[in-house]
């Protein structure tokens, strides 16, 4: 049973990865930018330009992401994020099936400084940890390296490291699954001239081959859902005077406009 069960935790990290997101959900600060928000993304197999899978984000009435879902091969999968007042994450509820009933928890541990420092693994539903990622930070107090580790034998499993671009932005995501020295997976973050994210690159053998590309779709007039009230709001920060296709329109496919 214990076998059984790290492997299902690797097996969860895995799809964490393979959708091109560390289980910190670091890259919820990219989901948003001057008033407009990712409504979704949808990444195409480059082979025959196939959509291999759909991430969709829901928001509050405050524009904080409270919950994502996946769908990839007719599957769907829902992850349901409870934030504290300043919209911070908690806790993560995993729905492997979203069907209502939760598979897997985690819950985030914050520094002193207000960064998250760690996520903790309840597996089993049980209250007992089962699995962790530190998360590692350099001087200017970037995300720079995720270890993942199991929590009795404080083994390493999994390292994420992270590039950025000179302005601060993230640039690259390079992914070592079983901590063994071995790149198996980079991404490629592109943005556009307003800064908003355009493209994801996804090279999973890391042999120079961008197998997988994610392109997200904006809107920059959002009503902000709040899922405890059926009224909405207009974004504050939006600017109904922006008459720019290129890149500001409701809905619009950032990577097709490159």
């Amino acid at each position: 049973m214990k076998k059984f069960m790290l492997s299902l935790v690797s097996a969860l990290f895995l799809i964490f990865a393979l959708a091109g997101y560390s289980e910190a959900f670091w890259f919820l600060d990219y989901m948003t930018h001057d008033g407009c928000r990712i409504e979704r993304i949808e990444f195409k197999d480059t082979y025959d330009d196939t959509i291999r899978e759909t991430m969709s984000l829901t928001y509050d009435a405050s524009g904080h992401v409270v919950k994502i879902t996946i769908i990839e091969d007719n599957e769907k999968e829902g992850m349901y994020f409870t934030n504290d007042a300043g919209g911070n994450p908690e806790k993560l509820e995993i729905d492997e099936n979203d069907n209502g009933e939760t598979d897997f928890l985690a819950y985030y541990k914050y520094d002193e400084d207000g960064k998250i420092e760690r996520m903790e693994w309840d597996v089993n539903l049980d209250g007992s940890v089962l699995f962790y990622s530190e998360h590692i930070y350099d001087g200017e107090g970037k995300l720079v390296r995720i270890e993942g580790r199991y929590y009795e034998s404080d083994e390493l499993e999994e390292v994420e490291e992270f590039e950025y671009y000179p302005d601060g932005k993230l640039k690259k995501v390079i992914t070592d699954y079983g901590a063994d020295g071995h790149v198996d997976d980079v991404e490629y973050w592109e943005y556009d001239d307003d800064g908003k994210l355009k493209k994801l690159e996804i090279d999973d053998d890391d042999d120079g081959i961008i197998n997988e590309v994610g392109t997200p779709v904006w809107d920059c007039a959002p009503s902000f859902e709040d899922p405890d009230d059926d009224d909405s709001f207009e974004d504050p920060d939006d600017n109904d005077d922006d008459d720019d296709s290129s890149s500001s329109s409701s809905g619009c496919f950032i990577g097709a406009l490159k």
